[in-house]
């Protein structure tokens, strides 16, 4: 995908870089593993790796990591459904349910609706394979006003959610921060976390989103 908002490396992306065998790729977790008990596996896009599966085993049949954790686009997801049991946390990006929102920052209509599609079928699937699903959204201009259905529909399907604003040299988009809609919004989050909502993010974390 090539999202709006996503940082692209510009002049410091590596033209030449060489996908790390599997036999590397074990070695390189191997050492990690000296180091911490929770890993997360991130991209790019990690479901493109070939060797994703026999990754994942290996990180917790052979190296017993604690933790687990996926971070995906989910335009893959329905072809690696055998990676459900082996983490504890999936992440999901996904920035509004409106196919046309969704068009204007990252998938495209079909795309979208795929994505839609996958995650309402694996969200029944969490506490059978004892792994959390969330979803993570970026909030722009383009998907603020679908934010809300957004929340309802990780409400309906018992899905965590988390948030962030569009940044742009560091700093939260200058159209959301003079919005009077982008801090209404903020402020319904912290109500609805309060009231029980599945927002995975502090209070003192949304706070900071108004200031």
């Amino acid at each position: 995908l090539n999202c709006t908002y996503c940082e692209d490396f510009g002049a410091r992306r590596n033209a030449d870089a060489v996908a790390a065998t599997l036999d590397d790729s074990k070695k390189i977790l191997k050492i990690i593993r000296d180091g911490v008990n929770k890993l997360w596996i991130t991209g790019g896009e990690p479901l493109l790796s070939p060797h994703i599966l026999d990754l994942l085993t290996y990180a917790k049949d052979d190296l017993n990591f604690r933790e687990l954790s996926l971070i995906t686009n989910g335009t893959l997801l329905s072809r690696h459904l055998n990676l459900l049991p082996l983490i504890d946390r999936l992440v999901i990006s996904l920035d509004s349910i409106v196919p046309s929102a969704l068009a204007s920052v990252s998938l495209g209509n079909e795309q979208s609706q795929q994505v839609i599609e996958t995650i309402k079928s694996i969200a029944p699937l969490q506490k059978e394979n004892h792994f959390k699903l969330i979803l993570n959204a970026v909030i722009t201009p383009e998907t603020l006003p679908s934010m809300d259905a957004l929340i309802e529909f990780c409400t309906e399907n018992k899905i965590l959610l988390s948030f962030s604003p569009q940044a742009v040299n560091n700093w939260p988009h200058f159209d959301l921060i003079t919005s009077d809609e982008y801090r209404s919004f903020i402020e319904k989050l912290l109500k609805a976390k309060k009231s029980g909502s599945p927002i995975l993010a502090s209070t003192a974390y949304l706070k900071t989103l108004l200031d």
